[in-house]
């Protein structure tokens, strides 16, 4: 009997260590291998650290057991959903919590990263920031008073219907999406933002109503921009030539096409653009 229950006491022990191991991976993400980080938060290791330094102090709640998850969790939670488009069930259970928890800090998360966006996303306004811009673009490619490229790209939009006006949010590709105004600089670094047009709407007029390109209609932002052929060329707003003839026009379209499209290619989550 004592060799019974020794061998079933074993069983246990083993048992709960492997409890123990699932839970400690899940809730200690920081444990996992660089590529596995990558892998499953589309970050590396310092860059997820650096995100999780930036909101560490705004992430304080309890859950419904009064035991708080750690600020590193709560982001790691957040980074999977947005790094893999999972549903809930899947981010949730990845972590080793509840389908509720996990939406509660995914929404928690988003909030906050949302209330630094001014501080992160800075376009360039005064003279300083605008020459040195200038000078960026300039030094990798010789183009002269460029300080950032435009581009426009779709965000998908799945779930409930959208409403009366639903129609609106289908774009030329067939689906429903915010067509989502990128600005970027020579580090391929987002400067400005727009997200609120429905699919339908064209990237030109999306630029023309922005404060951005208000701005520089209104003569109060020094510089240009680059954009692809769905934007109007204007005197600020540099945009391909047409049925070009000379090698010089040939080679400025490569140019901006390049930049613009490389601009959105890297500073997005492509996974549901385009």
């Amino acid at each position: 009997m004592a060799a019974i229950l020794a061998v079933f006491r074993r069983r246990e022990f083993e048992r709960a260590r492997r409890r123990e191991r699932i839970f400690r991976d899940r809730s200690q993400p920081l444990e996992l291998g660089d590529g596995d980080i990558f892998r499953k938060y589309r970050f590396t290791r310092d860059g997820c650290m650096h995100v999780i330094n930036l909101i560490r102090p705004l992430l304080q709640h309890d859950t419904q057991r009064n035991q708080a998850l750690p600020p590193e969790l709560q982001v790691f939670i957040a980074l999977n959903f947005y790094a893999t488009g999972a549903v809930l069930d899947s981010t949730a259970t990845i972590h080793g919590i509840t389908r509720s928890t996990a939406s509660r800090v995914i929404h928690r998360v988003s909030v906050t990263l949302g209330t630094l966006k001014h501080e992160i996303i800075k376009f360039p306004t005064t003279m300083e920031e605008v020459n040195r811009a200038q000078v960026d673009f300039f030094n990798i490619s010789g183009f002269p008073q460029v300080i950032g490229v435009v581009d426009g790209t779709h965000i998908r939009l799945n779930g409930a219907p959208l409403g009366p006006g639903e129609h609106v949010y289908m774009n030329r590709k067939g689906y429903y999406s915010i067509n989502t105004q990128i600005i970027c600089d020579t580090n391929y670094k987002i400067i400005n933002i727009l997200a609120r047009w429905p699919g339908s709407t064209h990237d030109s007029r999306i630029f023309q109503n922005s404060r951005v390109g208000q701005t520089f209609e209104d003569l109060q932002q020094h510089g240009l921009l680059l954009g692809d052929s769905g934007y109007a060329l204007r005197p600020y707003l540099m945009t391909p030539v047409l049925n070009t003839r000379t090698p010089a026009e040939q080679a400025y379209n490569r140019y901006v096409l390049q930049e613009t499209f490389q601009c959105i290619f890297v500073s997005t989550i492509k996974k549901e653009s385009e």
